[in-house]
């Protein structure tokens, strides 16, 4: 078969794609909800703040460049994430998914208010010229 006759067998049935986690939060119960955040915005996400935070730590400590140190300071790096930072690395997250939201809000009221404005219309016509151009007429009379 060719990849379009195969293409419209498969649209016949699609399948739902199930993640695992979505099986497991499931499984939690209705209390657990799954909280899908928009790829290549590791604003919204805490522990990226806590991954630079490592990164951060074992770059300023880093002098061997040996694997062995540099999992070391990994280790050491991350016993130094405390409740406390993650606390603040969330509230960061929350802070900016809030100036999101408020962005989002302007965008939808500046858009509702250009909705309102009424249009412009302008038409234009091929013969239209110019009031200080010269007509055909004009410009033959002139010497040069």
């Amino acid at each position: 078969m060719t990849k379009p006759e195969l293409l419209a067998i498969s649209k016949k049935s699609p399948l739902k794609t199930k993640y695992v986690i979505e099986k497991l939060a499931e499984e939690c119960g209705k209390d657990v909800k799954v909280l899908w955040l928009p790829p290549a915005h590791c604003e919204f996400n805490a522990i990226e703040l806590i991954w630079a935070f490592v990164k951060k730590y074992v770059a300023a400590k880093n002098k061997g460049n040996t694997i062995k140190g540099i999992y070391d300071l990994s280790l050491e790096a991350l016993s130094k994430v405390t409740p406390e930072l993650w606390i603040n690395c969330i509230n960061h997250a929350k802070k900016y998914e809030d100036q999101m939201w408020e962005r989002d809000r302007l965008v939808d009221e500046n858009l509702a208010n250009l909705r309102q404005i009424n249009p412009v219309n302008i038409i234009l016509n091929d013969d239209d010229t110019d009031s200080d151009s010269e007509t055909e007429e004009e410009s033959e009379s002139e010497e040069p």
